[in-house]
């Protein structure tokens, strides 16, 4: 394995952005950039796979170790006690990650050729795109925490840029400025754990801050009395629960869905939210070395999984309930890194990509079918008997494909992934909070088999209402191939890769540590108790039921008005948000004025002009006639002391090393 591949890929994307920024309007065109990156992300792919298959060929797939290949590509800044260089690494780990990334940017590239084809910026939103592959691929392939951090703060500005991408919406452009001011949180706790890291590693390379852990864990904070190892792993996960939209930092996710619908397959599935997991993922030799930060990671992943899964059942939104179940999707496997199951949380990590873009997509052709209109209460039923010789059953097969991954269905990617991660997760049931937990992640299943059900069941089997002939009447929805193709790539992967990469992921020890056991054994997973295979099985259909009856829920659920307009306001958690950043503002801006505006202005340039305009107002009219600049006294005074500057020895020693001239007057 060449340890700068992913790297090179990446700045290879980054070119792109460059040049779709810059030249393709002119010299390629729509179809010849979108075909230029096409063809580069399918070679990349073909050799993405070369090298897997190559590996495989090895140690046919079992028992893979993370052996990494890092070496040094160039040396940016060489100080006398400090270097920074440019290095990459390549593993197994990522190079599966960059696979997933590389392939649902293929799927969401094709869908968009279609998806965006009316739009006049599709070339800019093409080369956002390419940035934001770019800055992820930048992010997976670093050797150390400098690239990283580079990588990180790309993908912030990709998905900023993308999610604002039709300026002339304002609620798309506060969307954009919410997710990059709520991972501005983030990025500053990562460069301070990373900035912590150095003062005692004295490097930034990922390979000697791991070799050090336990050299971290044994230094204490003087002032506080804690471990270093501690504090540098908080600031971590604060920065993956930003960048994940974990409980707390969540509130930018859902609001994100008003960028156009490729986006949010991109940033749901492969690049944005990953990041923070990765972060983790990336750091489990420092993260398991700190036992509170552990608990503290699976507690946040568990009360993500709980508040997001219920806030799913009352959004109309189509696009929100599926970025509710994302935040769901991603608590399940915070929850499996709190426990040490790295391997776990990576292999639903890669399943999820694929199931869940899939179901963005298959939203977006909806959408686009529709005319724009994404609410369940006006399109209800209004694909139930539209389109029959237009809708060959293609869009409502990749729906169900995708519905059944998230749930968990038997035999589906989601099936395996899910699977082994609630079934690992019962062994943390011997503690009041890991029963909780427990408790919580599988009651979880039957809130998300509720809601996708009833998503799909409103779309396609609903009774027409008269608020949505409006649509029968006025819209063709016509499914061309780059869909047709976009689709077919994601529903085969959604059918295929739980089952495919069940052996690679949890047999091996990709993510593995000395200290703990990150993986999980096939076999304890294929002889577990029948209950407890059961029961998520049985609260899948205990969903799927409840959703075949919804009309009765919804007639409950107007009866209990304020627990739904609770629920529906999101616990009223953005209005806390709003009044606490409103409070602190006021008060930043009293200092603001009081400080900056009052006491240093008059101690500084204010109160000095305060001093010296009556002074030097009576020195105009005194010597200059009111007017310096017209005075021949004033001229005079200037030429002397200008004369004055010119002859000083210290000036004439540094003009004579620029003129001759002035040597021989010094």
């Amino acid at each position: 394995m060449d340890s700068v591949f992913l790297g090179l890929v990446a700045l290879c994307y980054l070119l792109l952005w460059w040049l779709g920024g810059n030249l393709s309007g002119v010299v390629f065109g729509t179809r010849g950039f979108f075909f230029l990156l096409s063809g580069t992300t399918l070679s990349i792919l073909l050799l993405l796979l070369v090298q897997l298959w190559s590996i495989s060929k090895m140690s046919n797939f079992m028992g893979i170790n993370n052996s990494v290949n890092n070496d040094e590509f160039y040396t940016w800044l060489a100080f006398n006690f400090f270097t920074i260089e440019i290095n990459f690494e390549t593993s197994v780990f990522s190079l599966l990650m960059a696979f997933m990334i590389l392939i649902v940017f293929y799927a969401v590239l094709v869908f968009s050729y279609s998806y965006m084809s009316a739009d006049p910026f599709i070339i800019n939103f093409f080369s956002y795109l390419c940035a934001f592959v770019g800055s992820m691929l930048l992010l997976v392939g670093a050797g150390n925490f400098i690239i990283f951090f580079i990588g990180w703060e790309g993908v912030g500005l990709s998905s900023f840029l993308l999610i604002s991408f039709w300026t002339t919406r304002l609620q798309a452009t506060k969307s954009g400025l919410k997710a990059l001011l709520v991972n501005r949180i983030g990025d500053f706790f990562l460069l301070l754990g990373i900035l912590f890291t150095y003062k005692l590693t004295r490097s930034f390379d990922f390979q000697v801050v791991f070799i050090t852990a336990e050299y971290l864990r044994s230094s204490i904070i003087p002032i506080w009395g804690v471990s270093y190892v501690d504090v540098i792993c908080i600031c971590f996960l604060i920065a993956a629960m930003s960048k994940s939209a974990q409980a707390g930092l969540h509130i930018w996710l859902p609001d994100a869905m008003e960028g156009p619908t490729p986006v949010s397959a991109m940033i749901h599935a492969a690049t944005m939210v990953t990041a923070g997991l990765y972060l983790l993922l990336r750091c489990s030799f420092l993260i398991v070395l700190s036992t509170f930060t552990m608990q503290l990671i699976f507690f946040i992943g568990v009360v993500t999984v709980l508040i997001t899964s219920i806030l799913g059942i009352w959004q109309y939104d189509i696009k929100k309930i599926i970025a509710f179940s994302t935040c769901s999707q991603l608590g399940y496997m915070m929850a499996a890194i709190g426990n040490s199951y790295f391997s776990l949380s990576f292999f639903h990590l890669l399943t999820h990509a694929f199931f869940k873009a899939l179901l963005f997509l298959a939203a977006g052709g909806v959408i686009h079918a529709m005319q724009g209109e994404q609410d369940l209460r006006r399109l209800a039923g209004g694909l139930s008997t539209f389109g029959k010789e237009t809708l060959p059953g293609f869009l409502q097969s990749a729906f169900f494909i995708g519905t059944l991954s998230l749930v968990g269905m038997t035999f589906f990617s989601g099936y395996y992934s899910k699977e082994a991660l609630l079934f690992s997760l019962t062994s943390s049931a011997n503690t009041p909070v890991g029963l909780f937990g427990c408790f919580v992640l599988i009651s979880s299943v039957f809130f998300t088999s509720y809601y996708s059900f009833r998503l799909f069941f409103l779309l396609f089997f609903a009774p027409v209402r008269s608020t949505t002939t409006y649509y029968q009447k006025n819209s063709t929805l016509r499914l061309d191939n780059s869909l047709i193709l976009s689709l077919s790539i994601l529903m085969v992967l959604s059918l295929i890769s739980g089952f495919a990469l069940k052996s690679t992921v949890i047999s091996s020890t990709l993510l593995s540590n000395v200290l703990y056991p990150s993986s999980t054994s096939v076999l304890d997973l294929e002889f577990l108790c029948w209950p407890v295979k059961l029961l998520p099985l049985l609260l899948i259909f205990f969903g799927f039921y409840l959703a075949l009856h919804q009309e009765q829920l919804a007639i409950w659920q107007q009866n209990w008005k304020k627990i739904s307009y609770f629920a529906q306001s999101k616990y009223y958690y953005d209005n806390l948000v709003n009044k606490f950043t409103k409070w602190w503002l006021r008060r930043f801006f009293y200092v603001y004025k009081t400080l900056d505006k009052g006491l240093l202005e008059w101690f500084g340039p204010a109160g000095l002009e305060f001093i010296l305009r009556p002074l030097s107002r009576s020195v105009d009219y005194t010597l200059f006639d009111k007017r310096i600049e017209t005075s021949y006294l004033g001229f005079t005074f200037g030429i002397i002391l200008l004369l004055g500057v010119l002859t000083t020895d210290s000036f004439l020693a540094e003009a004579a090393l620029l003129f001759p001239f002035f040597s021989s007057l010094h």
